[in-house]
Order: C-alpha cells, then sequence, then structure tokens
C-alpha cells in the first residue's frame, strides 16, 4: 500500500464511527428479505501506471488541411462519464442462530457520455460541434448463492463464507449486444473468506478477508475488509470501513480499464474491470426503524490504486425480518 495512503487508513483505524456488524446473523429459522438502491458515479479513472486521470487527449482530422496529400491533425480534449443506478434484491435464511444461506440479485442501469470538450483548431477555429457519445444499458449485474458459518464464543466469533456468482447470461464473456452498447463482460466468480467479529459493551469490530477466484479473462483477487462501530443509542449504529482489493496477477497484459475511439463506428466502449487494485473507504448509519424492520445508509469513495475507475457511492438498503 502506498505512503499516501497509510494516514488514511491509521484514522480509520482508531476512528472507526459504527453497534451493527456487517455480517449479521438471525434467530434460526427467520428469513429476511433485502431490498435496496444505489447509486455510483465516475468521470475519472486510474491508469495501468497508478495514475489520476479526469480526462483524455484526442487528435482529429483538422478542418482546413493545407494540401490533399497531407493531413493535419488537432488536439482535443475527451471528457466521460458513467453513472450506475442498482435496485438490489436478497434473501436470506437463518437455518440456525450461527448459520444461514443467501440470495443476491442486483439488477443495473448503467449509463454512459462521452463527448470532446469545446476548443480551437490549429487555424483557431472553434471546435464545438462534435457529438457526445451516450449509451445506457439495464441487465443484472450477477445471481451470488452462498452461505456462512459462526463459530460462537464470549468475544471473538469467527466466521467462514462460501458463495459463487454466476454471470447474467449462465456464460462466461460478453453479457450484451455489443453492436448498439458497451462491450461488458462477465464471468463465473468463486469467493472463500474468512472473517472475525470483536464485540464489546457499545461498539465493535470486524475484519474480514476473501479470495475471489474468477473464470475467463477476470484475474483472481484478494479482498480485504476492515470495519467498526459503536452504538449510542438503542436500535442505531454509525460504522467505518475500509475495503482493499489486490489483483493476484501483474499488470503485463492488463486490459486498460477504460479507452477512447474518435469514430462511432469503432466505438464500443469497453468499462469493465478485469484486473485492478483499488482502495475504497465509507461510513455508514444502521437503525431498527420499526419491529422487525431494519434502515442501512452508507457512503463511500474509491481511491485509486491502479487500473479502476475514481467511483462515489450511495446506498441504501431496507431489511424485513418475516
Amino acid at each position: 500500500m502506498r505512503n499516501g495512503y497509510l494516514p488514511i487508513l491509521i484514522i480509520f483505524l482508531v476512528a472507526v464511527a459504527t453497534g451493527k456488524s456487517e455480517i449479521i446473523f438471525n434467530e434460526g429459522k427467520t428469513l429476511q428479505i433485502n431490498f435496496g438502491l444505489s447509486y455510483s458515479n465516475t468521470g475519472s479513472r486510474y491508469n495501468l501506471d497508478g495514475k489520476f486521470k479526469a480526462d483524455y487527449l484526442d487528435t482529429i482530422p483538422a478542418r482546413n488541411q493545407p494540401t490533399p496529400d497531407s493531413i493535419k491533425m488537432d488536439a482535443i480534449r475527451g471528457i466521460f462519464n458513467i453513472k450506475k443506478y442498482t435496485a438490489h434484491f436478497g434473501v436470506n435464511f437463518a437455518i440456525t442462530n450461527n448459520s444461514n444461506c443467501f440470495i443476491q440479485m442486483p439488477l443495473s442501469y448503467i449509463t454512459l457520455s462521452d463527448k470532446y470538450e469545446p476548443t480551437l483548431n490549429s487555424t483557431g477555429e472553434k471546435l464545438d460541434k462534435f457529438p457526445a457519445y451516450d449509451f445506457s444499458l439495464t441487465q443484472p449485474d450477477y445471481y451470488l448463492i452462498g452461505g456462512r458459518y459462526r463459530i460462537d464464543s464470549a468475544k471473538l466469533s469467527p466466521i467462514v463464507t462460501l458463495a459463487a456468482s454466476i454471470p447474467p447470461t449462465f456464460r462466461n464473456g460478453y453479457q450484451n449486444d455489443t453492436s448498439k452498447s458497451f462491450k461488458l463482460y462477465n464471468s463465473y466468480q468463486f469467493f472463500l473468506a474468512g472473517a472475525g467479529n470483536l464485540q464489546f459493551e457499545k461498539a465493535w469490530v470486524e475484519a474480514e478477508a476473501t479470495l475471489a477466484l474468477r473464470t475467463g479473462d477476470f484475474a483472481n483477487e484478494f479482498i480485504g475488509r476492515l470495519e467498526g462501530g459503536f452504538s449510542t443509542v438503542p436500535n442505531t449504529s454509525m460504522r467505518g470501513f475500509i475495503i482493499w482489493t489486490q489483483s493476484l496477477s501483474n499488470f503485463d497484459k492488463a486490459r486498460p480499464i477504460y479507452q477512447q475511439l474518435t469514430t462511432i463506428q469503432e466505438y464500443h466502449p469497453d468499462i469493465t474491470s478485469f484486473q485492478e487494485n483499488c482502495l475504497d473507504v465509507g461510513a455508514g448509519f444502521n437503525a431498527s426503524v420499526i419491529n422487525r424492520i431494519s434502515l442501512d445508509i452508507s457512503y463511500s469513495v474509491r481511491l485509486g490504486l491502479r487500473n479502476t475507475f475514481a467511483w462515489g457511492s450511495f446506498l441504501m438498503n431496507i431489511g424485513y425480518r418475516l
């Protein structure tokens, strides 16, 4: 991890803000239905070399060419914006007090706008008539199924999680018609996680390490999560969290997170994260609104580190226990 992020990590370790754990075990034979809405937005990225990029430079043929036998090019600045609206559906069934199984099915609507900024060409003429490339797509992100088991103890409670993510079309590769929209890929993914939850009188700390095995062109990943929180008012809590994603492959042959092209005939944008290193930092609030209904709100930002979008994400989730 870069030295630049160490102060942020120390702050969140010391001032973790939030009495309810991210991993929740309900009373045995209890069914909980979850519904959530999230919004994510980005207009910048971290390149393969880790440099932050909020725009890109392109070249286009100058409007006034000197001769038919030579082509003069003008530099032009491009900007993009990606918005993602997701409806989260999930079911969690508590088999016993210390074991459960779960299903998650997020459905997303994604928009991409990529355009050139008005600028001057080599003759001093303003270039402001270039079109924005606008795309949209609606599809499930994945289907996730898994289970958890907790070894109960007085203070520290080890937790083991096994899960599998299934592509929306039940196959690796493209997930939609790429002639009209994004190049979006997906694959089968398998997760093995171990977590520990340390409870105090009015606070808690939870750490989780996950190995993600991904098929197709997706690199395997290690995902580390650290959360902590406290509760001073009954039925409410605050929390802070850090999620660190580390690719387990080198980046020698990695595909760039996003590339722009100059003509609509060639422009089928690929926004798939095949391989990335990133650090997400956020905070959240949880409350039991009325009997059997819980509300969770959180916000996070992505700080990099390599070959990833700089996302900002807001999530609201409602859980109802039957």
